[in-house]
């Protein structure tokens, strides 16, 4: 009987900690804190401020949260392009980016987007294989 009870118990922590993954994916719970992707976000790198004529204007990131690149915005809560001006998707680990006629594009899971295969080059990111 009490196996089955710590079976039960097992199973519940597992079910909750799922729920608490979910929900925290979801945007849910933020105290205004940074994500876990920004909290685990490189600083920039050394020299990474842009040009005066090439600085982000506010205007441009009006409807987007900037990313930790120059050039570069968080996705939204739903992993989805911050704007349409947003088109370059990038994964942070492998440092690759993904322009709409990669192979992988739609697969593809961003941890931030790039407005250019330009900014995200500048960023230290390499272009993931393209179509043949």
């Amino acid at each position: 009987m009490t196996d089955g009870i710590w079976v039960l118990g097992a199973i519940g922590i597992v079910v909750l900690a799922v729920l608490v993954v979910l929900w925290l994916r979801a945007g849910r719970g933020r105290s205004g804190g940074p994500s876990v992707v920004e909290a685990l976000a490189p600083p920039p790198f050394p020299g990474a401020e842009a040009l005066p004529d090439e600085s982000p204007r506010d205007e441009e990131f009006s409807d987007a949260r900037p990313g930790p690149y120059p050039g570069s915005a968080w996705p939204g809560v739903d992993g989805s392009a911050p704007s349409d001006r947003f088109m370059v998707k990038a994964e942070m680990v492998p440092k690759r980016y993904h322009t709409p006629s990669s192979s992988g594009y739609r697969q593809a899971h961003a941890d931030v987007w790039f407005r250019s295969p330009g900014d995200a080059e500048a960023a230290g990111f390499t272009q993931a294989s393209p179509r043949g």
